[in-house]
């Protein structure tokens, strides 16, 4: 139990040097986070400091509960600066939570005129959430010369071989593609037309697949197709295994039946719901095409920006989005839902149970 509560209190003073950064770069909100962080920070020193005794090892129930008290204990904290500045503790924590687990609910209004530093908090809750707890948990679990890969599978359906031996490794070029991945969304953005801010903002939403947005509009604030087009492509790219982007870099695979499944059904899917919106709706197929693959896209990988409201387009339209809300993305990527792994694995089942019982009926009488 020592080195779970070590544990969490190093996450806390991790968030307390955010809080920090965050001071530093936003003057109108210095004062709420510098609190934030100083609190936050006390607290998880604290407590790391009391719990630092020698750790016997990492047990699997260890995992379990150090998966579950760090994402708790991380949305407490991302909540103590929003509750300063002006939110309930209640809406703080469900704002926090949601940005720490990349849902993308969000109980704020007004969005526009919020201050920049709490829109880039937001931010970075997803951008931390999306992977960067388990990737520091494989990089400094074996450090404290205990498993890293364990908690890896603990806390992600992904039961791959590892691609690379040594965990801290694994976690450092997992982290180096999220980030990479991260900095050029934000400079297509930034070609695009966003300012500086909002690309980086949305850059770090985009990929984390969590859709928190600067604007009450969401990503319909930007009216540019350019920037639709390139948030469907991120996004996708976010939903993608990470272990299949270190396969690809380090063994030149790119192969893998998830990613293909998941690519083939959302293009046969925006390829139908496109051509029938621009029947139904008398619009340019290339328009429909866009407005489709952007929604669709953002609902499959539970990412939640919304650039029109499609329950305008039908009820066929309405029962295709409502199915896809329960498929999500890759198992090991930042998105959320099912996931594309297990609807491979269902289907496969099924069809060979239909497949046993057809063959059953068609053998002749012994």
């Amino acid at each position: 139990m020592n080195f779970v509560a070590f544990v969490n209190g190093i996450v806390m003073m991790f968030f307390a040097a955010l809080m920090g950064v965050d001071a530093l770069l936003f003057r109108q909100t210095i004062e709420v986070f510098g609190i934030s962080a100083v609190l936050v920070g006390l607290v998880g020193g604290l407590l790391a400091v009391a719990s630092s005794s020698s750790f016997a090892g990492l047990h699997r129930t260890h995992t379990f509960l150090l998966t579950t008290s760090v994402w708790i204990v991380a949305a407490i904290a991302g909540a103590v600066p929003l509750y300063l500045w002006s939110l309930s503790p209640v809406d703080a924590l469900f704002e926090s939570m949601s940005g720490i687990t990349t849902t993308g609910s969000t109980v704020m209004s007004g969005l526009d005129a919020t201050p920049r530093g709490i829109i880039f908090w937001r931010a970075m809750l997803q951008a931390v959430g999306g992977v960067g707890f388990i990737v520091t948990g494989i990089a400094l679990l074996p450090i404290l010369k205990v498993g890293g890969m364990q908690l890896f599978r603990t806390e992600s359906s992904d039961k791959g071989d590892k691609e690379l031996r040594n965990a801290t490794m694994f976690a450092s070029v997992t982290l180096q593609i999220y980030l990479g991945l991260i900095v050029v969304c934000a400079l297509v953005y930034a070609v695009g037309g966003m300012n500086a801010f909002d690309a980086v903002t949305h850059a770090m939403t985009t990929l984390s697949t969590g859709g928190y947005s600067g604007y009450d509009a969401s990503f319909g604030h930007f009216e540019s197709p350019f920037l639709q087009w390139s948030a469907t492509v991120f996004m996708l790219l976010g939903a993608l295994p990470f272990a299949w982007y270190v396969r690809g870099i380090y063994r030149g695979r790119f192969r893998s039946e998830q990613v293909k499944a998941m690519l083939s059904s959302l293009a046969g899917v925006i390829s139908v719901l496109a051509m029938w919106l621009s029947i139904t709706n008398d619009l340019n197929f290339f328009d429909a095409l866009r407005l489709v693959a952007f929604n669709v896209v953002s609902v499959v990988t539970t990412t939640g920006y919304a650039t029109t409201d499609y329950t305008l387009w039908g009820p066929f339209a309405v029962a295709v989005f409502f199915a896809l809300t329960a498929v999500g993305g890759c198992t090991g990527s930042t998105a959320g839902g099912a996931k594309a792994m297990r609807w491979l694995l269902a289907s496969r089942a099924i069809l060979a149970q239909v497949k046993m019982i057809v063959s059953a009926r068609l053998m002749p009488p012994a």
